[in-house]
């Protein structure tokens, strides 16, 4: 995003509630958004419409192109949080091709503001470089969740008081992001590999920053397996997608978790984990 009206466009689509697509008008926002160029287009519903808050948030950035839960309305929907990349350099044959780039994590209340700059850094943009993807804001506000990526297949998760400032947590794992957010206890989630001396063998974190405790999963719990997704259920526990690691079958797994992390209920293939409140 780079403008106070794209900003204003993120806040209406989370604030609003939605009946049915056909009650409102879509207005269409562009924007050059990419580092490499691309355009962007967004689909926004009319102030006067109702939105689905968190669907049309999906439906934005899957428009955008981000295959990543950015933008994220923390638990309660009193603010929303972002990641907006400005260039600075444009791509060109003279820095081959690798455009320099401002990245910057956001903040903004759903009630009205011009919304703040938590962070931000400047980088030439490389592979799939990202310093503050995936930001998640706890229920309470205190707390922001993020994940810096570069070239390989590894992720760096960082959690910091939200006002900014340094990490009080930084993770670094050997695999591909996958975050729970938060739950009712405050807690947050995230998946990885134990070490680099167990690198056929996923794991699970649980940390609670209110009481500086971080849990992992045991060893030999998970073996052969790279965790792609994870939720938390209502009541505490973790569902998690997996998958085989390290085998020619590359199966897709459903694993249901305690939030002890104690054990596991492996529920066989599947995908796209969620829970469901009847």
């Amino acid at each position: 995003m780079s403008s106070p009206e794209a900003e204003e466009s993120y806040r209406t689509v989370a604030s609003l509630t939605r009946s049915s697509p056909a009650d409102g008008e879509l207005q269409q926002h562009h924007e050059q958004h990419s580092p490499i160029g691309a355009v962007e287009q967004k689909l926004v519903w009319d102030p006067a419409a109702h939105a689905n808050r968190l669907a049309e948030l999906a439906e934005l950035a899957a428009v955008a192109g981000v295959d990543e839960p950015e933008p994220y309305v923390a638990p309660g929907g009193a603010k929303l949080v972002y990641v907006r990349l400005t260039v600075l350099k444009p791509a060109t044959k003279a820095n081959q091709y690798s455009a320099t780039v401002r990245e910057s994590l956001r903040e903004v209340r759903l009630s009205g503001g011009k919304g703040r700059t938590v962070t931000s850094e400047t980088y030439r943009l490389a592979a799939e470089r990202r310093s503050f993807a995936r930001p998640q804001l706890s229920r309470n506000g205190k707390w922001l969740l993020t994940a810096a990526t570069g070239s390989d297949i590894s992720v760096t998760y960082s959690l910091c008081d939200a006002s900014g400032g340094s990490p009080l947590l930084s993770v670094y794992t050997g695999a591909l992001a996958s975050q729970a957010g938060w739950d009712a206890a405050g807690r947050t989630a995230f998946g990885g590999m134990p070490d680099m001396s167990h690198t056929d063998e996923a794991c699970v974190w649980v940390y609670q920053p209110d009481v500086g405790r971080l849990t992992r999963t045991p060893l030999g719990l998970l073996p052969r397996l790279m965790v792609t997704d994870l939720a938390w259920s209502a009541d505490g526990d973790l569902v998690a997608g997996a998958r085989d690691w390290g085998t020619a079958s590359r199966a897709s797994h459903v694993i249901v978790l305690p939030g002890s992390l104690g054990g596991k209920n492996d529920l066989g293939r599947g995908r796209l984990p969620v829970w469901v409140t009847p």
